[in-house]
């Protein structure tokens, strides 16, 4: 692989990973948002249910800060449970929007972070590789250079 197209290819899986992440952090922080709407600002709510629902999604957040890709795994891993808990509220009889937009939020946030994770992996390999391809030509370059 010659260092252009390495280059080439660390920058494609960049875009991708940073539309990815924009798309993730959107959604999640109006989840949040959500949450705290429904929670803190309605009569029927109360801040014990809002940290119930918060607290499983700000225990990534520092990784998710730090773009790394274990914590957007653990991102879909805990979002699977807001995803199973607004799947039954959608389907009851009881149905209220927010449930839906909560629903649809978690989904969006399961594929973003999922292809944000990949993303990032390919990104950070071929980011390695085109630095170590670089660094060899240029050591290839002072060695014709001495010869």
């Amino acid at each position: 692989m010659t260092a252009q197209t390495a280059i080439d290819t660390a920058e494609h899986f960049r875009a991708r990973f940073s539309a990815a992440r924009y798309c993730t952090f959107s959604c999640y922080t109006a989840l949040l948002v959500l949450f705290a709407g429904l929670n803190l600002l309605r009569q029927e709510g109360s801040v014990s249910t809002w940290l119930m629902q918060t607290l499983p999604l700000l225990v990534v957040l520092p990784g998710l800060l730090q773009n790394k890709h274990r914590s957007y795994s653990w991102l879909c891993f805990v979002i699977l449970i807001y995803f199973t808990a607004y799947v039954v509220e959608v389907m009851s009889p009881l149905f209220v929007w927010s449930d839906a937009l909560a629903l649809a939020l978690s989904v969006v946030i399961f594929i973003a972070a999922m292809l944000a994770s990949r993303w990032l992996q390919r990104w950070q390999y071929h980011a390695a590789q085109a630095s170590g391809t670089v660094a060899q030509a240029a050591q290839n370059s002072r060695q014709n250079g001495r010869q």
